[in-house]
């Protein structure tokens, strides 16, 4: 099989890239009034532009679930575009540079491993996958770590490849930095180790080789994770930090929550569809195809180690997502470190058939399961690009639909009251469970990080002592309580009665998606 020419690579690279980021722009533009409501993404942004606006520096990153706390590696990276230009869309779109680049180095990963058909593949199915794309919508953590991991991978095989100590060294400090992102990427933290010994050992294993790869280990984890270090001490909080986790890991619930887990991942490529004929067959064609790569006498002895190595990766991740369901679910977040080597192994599967029409309708099914509207936004995306390239690139800020009938409210309490500032009001978010019973939510965010846009007045203050990473500087004379809309939200106000006693309810009044109760402390 002749070999393409550079030229003819570097362009079918070029045009591939150019078609994921149309699609990444379009994604983000139809679908960022989501991404502007989520919690997350507002507490991201409130923070960074704190960074940036009032040299506020958090020595803690953004908090838990599991309440386990890490570096602020991750409010720094999202601050340093905010330098350039301290603007809520500017984010979005460093985000889609990032994901952009996860495309890049999914396609020089693979090609390492296994030659340019391989990275092709890999490229066209991670760079058109619909769970991908979104992730270009808001920037998360998750959506952040992904290509920082990938390129450590990446210049991890270069290493062992090109038996180059550096790639070795620069792989280090990235894959350091990923776990500073995202505490996804521990899972997968041994077996780096293990391939990080064998690239090592290749370039002949002196002691000098290893003493500089576990000194560029400790000096990256030392100097990312010294705010946290220097935080932590100070409070004292270790021991509860390791307690509060160990006591929340359960063989019982990785037994309950494998098997959906492992569902769910594989929902990533066949799409979120009911079970069809076309999915049956892609998954029995998939699952045939690779028993006989491996078995198979003839296929490279060393391909087929590098494939159950990156199949064991997966697995563990798998494994130990296992055991962090969510509210009673498994989460698909947890994927973000393997996303890349799953795209490729099933890239190789492909690849390694002889026959070409069979290659192109694999790709072409699995496209269309994981996408079903591929082509049409590929189509969609380079028209609306075509017919007005300045527009495309332009998404117009639009606060929140709710935010206008609680800055309505909180207009005529100031000037009812006489009131200089607006330091007398605060937010509460409640929801029901899936028991039914409401609960208190921490994610006020998503009032006061479009107020502070809106108002232009500095409302709120970084704080590494709050749950959330800052902490309102207001009084809290007046609450707005949010409940999710719904025939009857009194329960949700008897909740929060309960829980704040002294607050009595003034009026009510519908800011969809929510229900605003206005109360007032006696």
């Amino acid at each position: 099989m002749r070999i393409p020419s550079k030229p003819l690579i570097l362009a079918c690279l070029i045009i591939l890239l150019v078609l994921g980021l149309l699609m990444r722009i379009q994604a983000f533009r139809s679908l960022f009034p989501v991404g502007a409501q989520r919690d997350d993404v507002n507490r991201d942004y409130l923070v960074a532009h704190h960074i940036v606006a009032y040299n506020e520096y958090p020595q803690r990153g953004p908090d838990s679930i599991w309440r386990t706390d890490n570096s602020p590696a991750y409010f720094y990276l999202i601050a340093a575009p905010l330098l350039l230009r301290d603007n809520f869309f500017v984010l979005g779109f460093f985000n889609i540079i990032l994901q952009l680049l996860a495309l890049l180095f999914v396609f020089m990963l693979a090609r390492t491993l296994f030659g340019i058909g391989t990275a092709f593949i890999a490229a066209i199915l991670f760079g058109f996958n619909q769970a991908i794309i979104f992730q270009s919508v808001f920037i998360w953590q998750p959506h952040a770590m992904q290509p920082f991991v990938i390129l450590s991978y990446a210049l991890l095989a270069f290493g062992y490849t090109k038996q180059k100590f550096s790639y070795l060294i620069a792989s280090i400090v990235f894959f350091s930095f990923s776990v500073m992102l995202h505490n996804s990427v521990l899972a997968v933290a041994p077996f780096y180790l293990f391939f990080l010994l064998l690239g090592v050992k290749n370039l002949g294993g002196s002691i000098k080789h290893y003493g500089i790869a576990a000194l560029t280990c400790i000096v990256s984890f030392g100097l990312l994770y010294a705010p946290l270090f220097f935080y932590l001490q100070g409070n004292g909080t270790w021991t509860y930090q390791i307690s509060f986790l160990l006591s929340n890991l359960h063989w019982s619930t990785a037994a309950a929550f494998l098997i959906p887990t492992y569902g769910l991942f594989f929902k990533v490529f066949l799409g979120y569809a009911d079970t069809s004929a076309l999915s049956i067959f892609v998954v029995f064609t998939m699952a045939t195809v690779t028993l006989y790569y491996f078995l198979c006498s003839e296929r490279n002895i060393q391909q087929k180690k590098v494939m159950l190595a990156m199949a064991l990766c997966i697995a563990s991740l798998l494994f130990a997502a296992s055991f962090l369901p969510l509210r009673g679910a498994p989460t698909h977040w947890y994927f973000a470190p393997v996303l890349g080597l799953a795209f490729i192994f099933f890239a190789e599967i492909v690849n390694s058939l002889r026959a070409w029409a069979l290659k192109i309708v694999l790709i072409v099914l699995i496209l269309y399961l994981s996408a079903p509207n591929t082509f049409p936004r590929i189509r969609l995306a380079v028209q609306q690009f075509a017919t007005a390239p300045g527009a495309f690139f332009s998404v117009p800020y639009q606060p929140p639909p709710f935010l206008a009938a609680v800055q309505d409210e909180i207009f005529k309490i100031k000037e009812t009251e006489k009131r200089d500032g607006y330091d007398f009001f605060g937010f509460r978010v409640y929801a029901p469970e899936p028991n039914g019973q409401y609960t208190r939510r921490l994610s006020e965010e998503i009032f006061w990080n479009p107020l502070e846009i809106e108002t232009r007045i500095k409302l709120t203050k970084v704080d590494d002592n709050a749950v959330r990473s800052y902490r309102p500087l207001t009084d809290e004379q007046y609450i707005f309580l949010a409940c999710d809309d719904s025939a009857d939200t009194r329960p949700c106000l008897d909740v929060f009665l309960k829980d704040s006693p002294g607050y009595e309810p003034q009026k009510s009044f519908l800011a969809q998606p929510y229900q605003i109760y206005l109360t007032r402390r006696n």
